[in-house]
């Protein structure tokens, strides 16, 4: 770019280029000499000399100065009283001046790209700060930059510190999701700081994050089992006073919106409580399943005790397998411990895996005899997470599971667990008897082979 400025030294010839832009040029070649500037206004002189710029008028004042304005050079410095101050400094402080917006729309193209920047950026001390964040850094995102710090990566570019590399669409794709995150966080800030300064906005956003940690729609309006509507009634009626749209329009935003969220939520829940059969069934489902706090979660629960109700059906018709998969996708919906006992006794009835292997088939898709006991192994001891003391029947399936494999000391300290927790148990006592005497049979054995 030089070689189509420095035609124009000494020659009166004005020239027609971006202010910012000339001087950026002007000190990455080392000019020594003095840059006029001509406005409407007059003439202004900005002499360089070693590094330094000299001018009697402030950067801030070029900031829109330099705008429109017609450019000569003389390769002369003129004189000057002014004191002398750091060229990129003086030329950062210039575009310090320039709105935020107007940068952001200039800049918006690269913001999803990739920037890499010079080892020489380190010199410039009054950036230190603003990119301490990117030491080391070969590569970054654009995006942190143009929401955080806009006339730092402006004046990187106009300098040709930092050149922009194209992204790949993984990282375009990052870069747009942290620039929707940076600005909800952005007015978030905003909004937060508007609320600080009213009481009533103060007073709302309490109410509103108090009223979000309600455990239950039951909870929501103070209502328990046995209990008549007129407390409940009353606090929704407080819900919908509080919360009307018209008391809310002046409130902030993001405080708006979640006070809407609010009483959206109330309103589809409140019928629910309202109507004596729907709350009988949300009472039963509650019971069932635990809390519910939406209208979604409850007409889910009301397909999922329908599905399980299936589901049993299957099982009591033999149909093990079928029943199995019903409650394992319910379980995963609910995670109730009871719904992980029914998975237990389905998968141990299902016998697909021991008619395949009696029949010799072996496909890499079906369940081998081997993985049915691995499974249920795990089953049971998720269940262990749920309740301390589980039932006798889902022991005697974890005693099968470590006979079948061969475990004898698993075998033995679950047997003797049944017996603590169901002194007596007669079938524990007779087969504890019969792993007893084979264990010692065997010692026996293996003293005279030896």
């Amino acid at each position: 770019m030089w070689d189509k400025i420095s035609p124009y030294v000494n020659t009166g010839k004005k020239l027609k280029i971006k202010g910012d832009k000339l001087i950026a040029i002007l000190l990455q070649n080392r000019f020594q000499g003095t840059l006029f500037g001509h406005a409407a206004m007059g003439t202004d002189e900005i002499v360089f000399k070693d590094d330094q710029i000299y001018s009697s008028q402030s950067p801030s004042y070029y900031t829109f100065a330099l705008q429109n304005a017609l450019f000569s050079l003389a390769s002369a410095a003129a004189e000057t009283k002014a004191t002398g101050r750091n060229g990129y400094e003086f030329l950062f402080e210039v575009v310090k001046g320039y709105p935020a917006d107007m940068l952001q729309k200039m800049l918006e193209p690269y913001k999803t790209e990739n920037i890499t920047m010079k080892p020489e950026v380190a010199q410039f001390s009054f950036l230190r700060e603003a990119l301490e964040p990117y030491a080391g850094k070969q590569s970054f995102s654009v995006v942190s930059l143009f929401m955080e710090q806009i006339h730092t990566l402006y004046f990187l570019l106009l300098t040709e510190q930092a050149a922009v590399l194209k992204a790949s669409a993984a990282e375009r794709e990052y870069a747009t999701e942290e620039e929707k995150r940076r600005a909800e966080e952005e007015k978030l800030q905003k909004d937060r700081a508007t609320i600080s300064m009213s009481e009533e906005w103060l007073d709302l956003d309490r109410y509103v994050k108090r009223a979000f940690k309600y455990e239950s729609v039951f909870s929501l309006f103070s209502w328990k089992e046995g209990d008549d509507l007129g407390g409940a009634h009353k606090i929704y009626l407080g819900f919908v006073q509080k919360l009307h749209p018209d008391r809310i329009q002046n409130a902030p935003e993001r405080l708006r919106e979640k006070a809407n969220e609010l009483l959206a939520v109330i309103n589809s829940v409140y019928p629910l409580l309202k109507d004596d059969e729907l709350r009988a069934k949300m009472l039963a489902l509650t019971k069932k399943y635990g809390n519910i706090r939406t209208k979604e979660r409850y007409e889910e629960l009301l397909q999922v005790d329908e599905l399980i109700i299936r589901a049993d059906a299957l099982f009591k018709l033999g149909e093990a397998g079928k029943a199995y998969k019903i409650y394992v996708e319910m379980y995963g919906r609910t995670k109730v411990s009871w719904l992980l006992e029914k998975m237990i006794y389905a998968y141990y009835h299902n016998r697909r895996p021991e008619e395949d292997a009696a029949k010799g088939i072996r496909d890499g898709r079906r369940v081998t005899p081997e993985g049915k006991y691995m499974k249920l192994r795990d089953y049971i001891q998720r269940l262990r997470d749920f309740k301390s003391a589980l039932p006798l029947e889902i022991l005697y399936i974890l005693a099968e599971v470590y006979e079948k494999e061969h475990n004898i000391v698993m075998l033995r300290k679950t047997l003797q667990e049944i017996l603590v927790l169901y002194p007596g148990e007669s079938k524990a006592i007779g087969w504890l008897k019969k792993v007893d005497d084979w264990y010692r049979n065997r010692q026996q054995q293996q003293k005279k082979e030896g």
